[in-house]
Parts: structure tokens; sequence; C-alpha cells
């Protein structure tokens, strides 16, 4: 899925911003990837979508308000979600 893809591009982008101590950019692709996500992930809850959903949370310090999303990974094993 395209925007999937873009999103999972856009968090290593971010990534790489907040490295060079560019937090204010970072936090908006993330916003932007967290924005796309949210449309896919109301529809599928494939771990793949959920993880990248939680890392552009995450990357906004968001993702402590999102327990249910955080259980539903812990429930399938996934513990590697953060930004």
């Amino acid at each position: 899925m395209y925007g999937a893809a873009l999103s999972d591009s856009q968090l290593l982008q971010a990534a790489a911003l907040m490295a060079e101590d560019n937090a204010n950019e970072a936090i908006n692709l993330c916003r932007q990837a967290q924005d796309r996500l949210t449309v896919i992930t109301e529809k599928n809850k494939e771990p793949r979508y959920l993880i990248t959903y939680a890392k552009a949370l995450d990357c906004q310090g968001e993702l402590k308000m999102h327990s249910d999303l955080i259980a539903m990974l812990k429930q399938n094993g996934i513990v590697n979600y953060h930004f």
C-alpha cells in the first residue's frame, strides 16, 4: 500500500531530522504519517500498519495516550514499536 510506504519513509526522514536537532520538522512529518495511517488502521489492523502508526504517535509523544493500540501490539508479540 502506497500510503503505508510513504509513512515509513516519512518516519525515516523524521528520525534523521531529530538527529539533526530539527524536532519541529520531524514532528510535522510524523503528524503527516499519523494522519495517513489513521485512515489505513481504521480498516486494517495488520501489525505492519499498526507498528508504523505507533511509531508516528511515539515521535510526537502521544503513544502513551493510546493504550488500546499498545495492548493490541503486545497481544501480537510486538515489542519494538517505539520511534
